[in-house]
């Protein structure tokens, strides 16, 4: 269990940029799957006067053992 705060660039096409790990989750097994998966996500990226463009966010994901 844990959460990892995840640094990454939505690209102007909705794909993931530059990604890293901001804050770890005290475990490299469950950051290295947060970067793994995040890299496969296509996101709505933002816009500004209706045109789309890269933007930068933190992304917190947590692991759950439920």
């Amino acid at each position: 269990e844990g959460v990892v705060i995840l640094q990454l660039t939505v690209k102007a096409n909705g794909s993931v940029g530059d990604i890293r790990v901001k804050t770890s989750s005290g475990f490299k097994r469950l950051d290295d799957v947060a970067v793994k998966t995040v890299k496969r996500w296509r996101f709505i990226p933002a816009s500004q006067d209706g045109k789309a463009l890269d933007f930068d966010y933190e992304l917190p994901i947590e692991f759950n053992l439920d």
